[in-house]
Order: structure tokens, then C-alpha cells, then sequence
């Protein structure tokens, strides 16, 4: 959320105007990456369209157009963008096939490459070797193309998560660096949402009712304390596995439908006198519900319209279908008013690339669900990326920082929170607050 794809956007104008470049190759190593960024560099009928619908600069039309190929004859005011996979890069420079970009093509005409997620293109320093094949060497070739020409091919590098730990990684990128700008450095500045744990030993099942009720609490919260426009807090279930959460999506739709008044009484005073989560947010929330026992039907037919399998998405569709049924598009724009989704059932899909600002509730789904080193730094980084700010209107007014960091009331907690909802587990915790001591992700 710190603005990686703004700066392409402004870097692309910057190097065409002052540095006379014309050819962008924008690459990263997962589709729903590139499909995101299309919206972001080409797709002038997307909300998230980053160019003004018109270029002009120095009095000029500067058209944008996005091609598989970079012309031999090139139009004056055009900038060419080709968008591709790395993979795609790479399996076209070393298989020579008619209508791909062999290294030719970067040798003809200066190219700048945009390359996103680099931390995945250090294949061959990592092993100290430089392999004839990887995604590293590949771009290596594109970028020496034009080393004895007037006007070189340039490479620039954007990620989150460069491995600076690493001495071979460190050297690569010792005099690289142009600026570091760290995710505990971002929280304290104010440009994410502050993070709170939830540590329950409630089952997979109660926290997803527990969970329903402080997202659905939050959204009334945010209307009583005067937000306007459209604030819709959405939840994640995080499963460790493709089946288990399809199963955990069954089993939430029969929640929703089986609720009614007196169940969820009966569930709310049991969780009270369990007090097992010790947690002041769900605590706000079941007294709200409690005293406003007589408007419980109204409020329980809100969550069945509000949770309705139809507003549920599950990003698990191993057929790769996600952009026929419109399900990319919609996980994209979750902010977007008439986007009704709530709730989202993922496993990895979401752990790179994913722009999401209203996302308030991350649960964990015991089942099957690993505890080691590894298993807790991918939630860590899920984590860090769910913590994006929500830029809500309050009294007509927009914000991009925290605005109640000097106030302890529930506008904070509420509105500028994200909440990871785990288990109790002294084992497993310690491990996930090292994860996060790791990332330097300071939560509570």
C-alpha cells in the first residue's frame, strides 16, 4: 500500500518526457498481478486507471498503447506498453518462435523494464550461479542488450520483500537501492491500519459467527460515528488447503441461513461467560447486540442479506475460471459501492498483488492448518497486506492516514483496526509473533 504501481505510472511519463524512452516492459510472475496492473496502465474504463483519461504534456496528446510487440516504425506521442509474465519474457528469449520479442527486439530500440515482485529474480545469485535459463538471467540479457549503444535498456526493480539478511542479495543491491521505505516505518507514519490480535480457543465454527457479528457491529459503528458513503468492512477465512476451504465456505453459508434470534442469544451469553478471547471488540459487540435484544430479528435478517452466499467469494477455483466469472474483477474492487461481497474464502491466492483497503477481519481456519516457521510468516505477510488503510469518509471527508491515533475511543478500534482472528495456542503464537517481529509488524 505504499504506492509502487502510482510510481511506475509517474515513472513511465518521467522517462518518456525527460529520457526520450518510448517502450515499457512491465513483467511480474503471477497473472492476477498483470491482470490487476492492465487495469492500472491500459484499461481506461477502469476504476483503478492511473493515467488521466487524457495525457497532455507540453501541449501535447500523449497516446498509451499496450502491444505484444514494440513496432519498428513508432508513432510520434505514443507511449507502448507490453505487459507479459515473466515466464512468457523469458520462455521467448531462449525458444525462438515467430511473433514473440527475441533479444533482437531489445537490441533494436531502447526498452525500460518495470520488473514487479523482484525479489522473485534473484534465482541465480541465490545459488551463486549464473543459471543459463532463470527468470534473473533473462532479464539480465534484455537489460545488456544495448550495452554498446548511446541509449541503454534500463531496469527498474519494485518489492516489498528484498532479503537484504542475505549476503549475496545484499551485495546485488548495495548501490541499487534507490529508496527503502519499511512496513513498520509505514505503520508508524500513520498510512496503515493498526493491528490487533484476537486469540480464541473458540472452533472454527464459533469464530466464524463471532466474526459476523463484529463485521456486521463495525459497519453500524462506522454509520454512528458519521461516516458517509459506502462503508462496507469485508472478512477473509484463510485455509491451508483448497478443500478445506470449500468445506469452511459449506459450512458458513448453512450458518447464515440456520441463524435465528434465540440461537444467537444463547450463542452470545455462552461466549460471555466463557471469556475466552478476552477481547475488548467482541466484547463492545455482544453487549451491543444484548441491548438491543428487541431489534434482534431486524438485526439477524441484516446479516442474512448482508452475508448471503451471493456475497460470498470463494478465490480457490483451481479451473482458472476466476476472470470469466468475474470473480478477478470483483476481488479487485471490493471497495467499489456496488460491489456487494462481504466475505472472501482464499488459501494463497491473495498473498501478492491484492489491493484490498476494506478489509477488516482476517480469520484463520484451524483445519489442517500448519504452525511452523513458514506457515506463520505467509500470515504475517497476509497481515501486513490486509493492514492497508481505508480511506472512509468521515463528515464528507476523506483521509489516507489514521486519523484517531491520540484517541482511545472505539472510532479507533473500529474504523482503523484490522483484526487477525487465531487461535490460543502459546506454541503457535509464539512462533506467529516472531513472524511478525520479523517483518517488523508491530500488532496488540
Amino acid at each position: 500500500g505504499s504506492g509502487k504501481t502510482d510510481l511506475m505510472a509517474g515513472l513511465i511519463l518521467y522517462l518518456y518526457q525527460e529520457h526520450g524512452y518510448r517502450n515499457f516492459l512491465f513483467t511480474v510472475n503471477t497473472n492476477s498481478v498483470l491482470m490487476k496492473t492492465k487495469d492500472n496502465l491500459v484499461n481506461e474504463n477502469s476504476e483503478k486507471y492511473l493515467f488521466q483519461y487524457k495525457i497532455e504534456i507540453d501541449g501535447k496528446h500523449i497516446f498509451i498503447k499496450q502491444v505484444e510487440r514494440f513496432p519498428r516504425v513508432q508513432q510520434d506521442n505514443t507511449i507502448y506498453i507490453k505487459l507479459s509474465s515473466v515466464q512468457k519474457v523469458s520462455d521467448d528469449l531462449f525458444v525462438l518462435k515467430e511473433n514473440t520479442m527475441g533479444l533482437s527486439d531489445y537490441e533494436n530500440q531502447p526498452v525500460a523494464v518495470l520488473a514487479d515482485e523482484a525479489h522473485h529474480y534473484s534465482a541465480s545469485t541465490k545459488s551463486e550461479k549464473e543459471a543459463e535459463n532463470t527468470w534473473e538471467s533473462a532479464i539480465n540479457k534484455i537489460l545488456r542488450a544495448r550495452d554498446d549503444k548511446e541509449q541503454k535498456n534500463l531496469l527498474l526493480e519494485f518489492t516489498a520483500t528484498v532479503d537484504f539478511d542475505k549476503e549475496v542479495i545484499y551485495n546485488k543491491y548495495r548501490d541499487k537501492v534507490v529508496y527503502r521505505y519499511p512496513l513498520n516505518q509505514f505503520m508508524f507514519d500513520g498510512y496503515s491500519k493498526q493491528v490487533k490480535r484476537i486469540e480464541t480457543s473458540a472452533s472454527d465454527q464459533d469464530k466464524m459467527l463471532n466474526v459476523v457479528l463484529l463485521s456486521q457491529f463495525r459497519k453500524y459503528r462506522a454509520y454512528a460515528e458519521g461516516v458517509t458513503g459506502t462503508f462496507k468492512p469485508v472478512i477473509m477465512f484463510k485455509s491451508a488447503k483448497v478443500a478445506v476451504s470449500l468445506e469452511a465456505n459449506k459450512v458458513f453459508n448453512e450458518l447464515i441461513q440456520n441463524l435465528n434470534v434465540t440461537d444467537l442469544l444463547a450463542f452470545i451469553k455462552r461466549q460471555q461467560v466463557l471469556d475466552s478471547n478476552d477481547s475488548s471488540a467482541l466484547e463492545l459487540a455482544y453487549n451491543y447486540y444484548l441491548k438491543n435484544e428487541d431489534d434482534l430479528a431486524k438485526i439477524v435478517r441484516e446479516i442474512k442479506q448482508d452475508f448471503d452466499p451471493r456475497n460470498v467469494l470463494n478465490a480457490n477455483d483451481t479451473s482458472g475460471n476466476m476472470l470469466e466469472k468475474g470473480q478477478y474483477e470483483a476481488l479487485n474492487t471490493l471497495e467499489s459501492p456496488n460491489n456487494l461481497y462481504r466475505v472472501v474464502f482464499a488459501v494463497a491466492k491473495l498473498t501478492e498483488g491484492w489491493d484490498v483497503l476494506n478489509l477488516y477481519d482476517i480469520v484463520r481456519i484451524e483445519q489442517e492448518a500448519a504452525t511452523n516457521k513458514n506457515a506463520t510468516m505467509v500470515e504475517a505477510q497476509l497481515i501486513g497486506r490486509g493492514a492497508r488503510y481505508n480511506p472512509f469518509e468521515l463528515d464528507g471527508e476523506k483521509s489516507y492516514r489514521r486519523r484517531f491515533d491520540n484517541d482511545t475511543s472505539i472510532k479507533q478500534l473500529f474504523l482503523e483496526t484490522l483484526h487477525y482472528h487465531t487461535m490460543n495456542e502459546p506454541q503457535y503464537l509464539k512462533q506467529l509473533v516472531g513472524s511478525l517481529k520479523q517483518m517488523d509488524l508491530p500488532t496488540g
